[in-house]
């Protein structure tokens, strides 16, 4: 009988006192048995840190690449610029000179209009 004036019988009581035994021995081997499942997460968090970095590391090298390429075009712009500009001022020395020729009576002013339509080349079409 379990429930006299309100009490537990021994029997009952002895039963419980089992039963919080074998809780207790669950929680402290909780751990034990989940060791396995918190090696696996540990290892996958570890996989995951790894895989970003393999992705960070690949967007920098890829980023450093687009910027050497545009640095490299850029610079070859630059330079092309500068060769047409020497180009330019050479064909307008060239325009000058015939001139003065002209004018001084030693050439004929088709040598300055040559002198001039080499200053506009013809536009190559891609």
């Amino acid at each position: 009988m379990s429930g006299i004036f309100g009490g537990l019988s021994p029997q009952l009581s002895e039963l419980t006192a089992a039963g919080k035994a074998w809780s207790l021995a669950g929680d402290l081997a909780g751990p034990i048995f989940t060791g396995g499942r918190l090696k696996g997460q540990y290892n996958a968090a570890l996989a995951q840190r790894d895989q970003a970095r393999i992705t960070f590391e690949k967007a920098v090298t890829q980023a450093f690449g687009e910027v050497s390429t545009s640095l490299s075009a850029h610079q070859q712009l630059a330079n092309a610029y500068r060769e047409q500009m020497f180009s330019v001022e050479a064909y307008r020395e060239s325009v000058r000179l015939s001139s003065i020729r002209y004018d001084s009576g030693l050439s004929s002013y088709l040598e300055i209009l040559e002198a001039q339509i080499q200053c506009f080349p013809p536009r190559v079409r891609p």
